[in-house]
This record gives structure tokens, sequence and C-alpha cells, in this order.
């Protein structure tokens, strides 16, 4: 079975993985960016089409982790743009919106992620793609960042990424 290429495309939360390490089974291409917002991901898809990386079979999208940081939360309405590009893009492989991870930042509400992936949900809902909660297999149960997974208020540690490979991988297969 010849591995499959998935697209990684977000901010620093995708940037700072080890995708070869952590997803065996699939040919990952790192299209992170430290720092973008949701907008900021959509301008860049004819970019990353442009670039020559072989054709997707899985484009997963995470992105929205700047927009909290700069407390805007309706950035999930940019989704809808970006699945329909990807869509123009890359007419056969299957898009993922993957859902924020824990953050622990004091300024935001103790359920703001949460809500903002509710709204991830319905939107990968509406447009007919896929939905991955990455957020549960990193959190407490209670909405707080597990004990390990974070290596500051918002960037993951190994453990971090191992996690949320795992989810990836066991939605993916």
């Amino acid at each position: 079975m010849s591995e499959k290429t998935i697209y990684l495309i977000g901010d620093s939360m995708i940037e700072f993985g080890n995708w070869e390490g952590l997803l065996p089974g699939f040919t990952p291409v790192n299209l992170g960016r430290s720092g973008e917002t949701a907008v900021e991901t959509l301008w860049r898809l004819d970019e990353i089409a442009a670039a020559g990386h072989p054709a997707p079979d899985v484009v997963l999208f995470m992105t929205g982790t700047n927009n909290i940081t700069m407390e805007e939360f309706a950035f999930f309405q940019v989704y809808d743009d970006i699945v329909a590009k990807s869509r123009e893009l890359w007419p056969k492989a299957r898009i993922v919106i993957n859902s924020l991870l824990p953050m622990n930042l004091s300024f935001l509400a103790p359920d703001a992620v949460g809500r903002v992936n509710e709204n991830l949900s319905a939107a990968a809902e509406r447009l007919g793609v896929e939905y991955l909660d990455g957020f549960t297999p990193l959190s407490d149960g209670s909405g707080n960042p597990a004990e390990g997974v974070l290596a500051d208020e918002v960037h993951l540690t190994e453990e971090g990424y191992r996690r949320w490979a795992a989810a990836m991988a066991d939605h993916l297969s």
C-alpha cells in the first residue's frame, strides 16, 4: 500500500510538528506558518498549490489559534472560503477541518475554545467536509489542557503532538 500525501496547512501548531515521525503511512507536507490567521491561510492557498508538492490525498486545516490570541472569534466564517478554494485546487482530496486545541490563556473565557470548535464542527457539517476533534485528546475532560501537553500557553510539547497525531491517524484510517 502506498503512502497517502497529507497537506497540513495552518499556523505554528502545524509548523512546529515533526509530522514525518508522527504520521506513519502518510507523506506529510508541513505547510504551517507561525503567526498566521485564518484569512492569511486562505490567501496562501494559491501559493501552496503552485509550489509543486505531490497532489494531496488529504488536506487538513488547523488555523484560528492566532485569531483567538487576538480575541477575534468570528474567524470560522473564513472556512467557507477555505473549503471552496480547496475544492477548486484539490478536487480529489479529503478535506478535514481540525478543531482548535486546548490553550491556557488567562484572558479567555473557560468555554471560548469549545464554543469556537462547535462553530467549526457545524461549518464542516454544513460544508460537507470532515471535522477532526483534536481538542478532546489534549484536554483533561473539563476543558483544560491535559497535564504535559503544552510547552507554553498555546504550543504543544512532544506529548501533545503525539496525542494529536494519534487522533489524526485514527480519524484518517
